[in-house]
């Protein structure tokens, strides 16, 4: 791939890719590019391999979506190559089998301002671990996930946001499952969004149930987060 002045990248191969690495360090070569959306499929029964990218070269990308199934265990590495990244989007960011690559250094993206994540299978912890690493100077945050009942948990949130993520503005939650913790109902949890430190950041929120009989579970959302 040598395209030395391309600014903006749309990849969507065709086929089932087995394993992103060599396809994003062919992108980290465009010295010029500032767009980059890739989009790819793996089998859907599959655990997605992990990504390596240790080889690879720093990229110019300022913004980044992926459009995949794209493995926790490789974030580190992959966001460590991206120093200018200013938007990042991720549609599927999963859970895999395979460790986390924790021996990468971690680089503070001070460039990193909008955030939106689809996790699937994701931990609350392992998400506050992305956080604490790279999401400082955040300002925009969007993340979808379902049944971890620790991201109803509003004191772990606002613990998290005070010490990791202080130019926050926009909190923007969709979590679909059931709501227990230490002996917390669905209700108990959700209400405690409704604190003094929720109010004065002006994020608002509402649920749904799926069903009457089941209310123990349902969808929690932001409302009207981009006001």
């Amino acid at each position: 791939m040598f395209l030395p002045n391309l600014h903006s990248l749309v990849l969507n191969p065709a086929e089932y890719v087995e394993n992103a690495t060599d396809t994003f360090c062919k992108i980290f070569r465009l010295s010029k590019l500032k767009y980059c959306k890739i989009k790819y499929q793996i089998k859907i029964d599959e655990d997605p391999l992990p990504n390596y990218f240790n080889e690879c070269d720093y990229s110019s990308v300022e913004h980044l979506i992926i459009d995949a199934r794209f493995p926790y265990g490789s974030l580190n590495s992959l966001l460590y190559c991206f120093p200018k990244l200013h938007r990042l989007s991720i549609d599927c960011l999963v859970y895999s089998r395979y460790e986390d690559n924790e021996s990468c250094p971690i680089r503070l993206l001070k460039s990193l301002k909008h955030v939106s994540l689809k996790l699937d299978l994701i931990k609350f912890n392992k998400f506050e671990k992305i956080a604490q690493y790279f999401f400082r100077h955040v300002e925009v945050l969007r993340i979808s996930t379902h049944y971890d009942a620790a991201y109803l948990d509003a004191q772990q949130w606002e613990n998290l946001i005070t010490s990791y993520m202080p130019s926050l503005r926009i909190f923007d939650i969709h979590h679909d499952g059931f709501g227990s913790v230490n002996g917390l109902t669905y209700h108990d949890l959700i209400d405690r969004f409704t604190s003094l430190f929720w109010i004065t950041k002006q994020w608002h929120f509402t649920h749904q149930h799926n069903w009457r009989e089941r209310l123990n579970s349902g969808v929690f959302y932001s409302t009207q987060p981009y006001r």
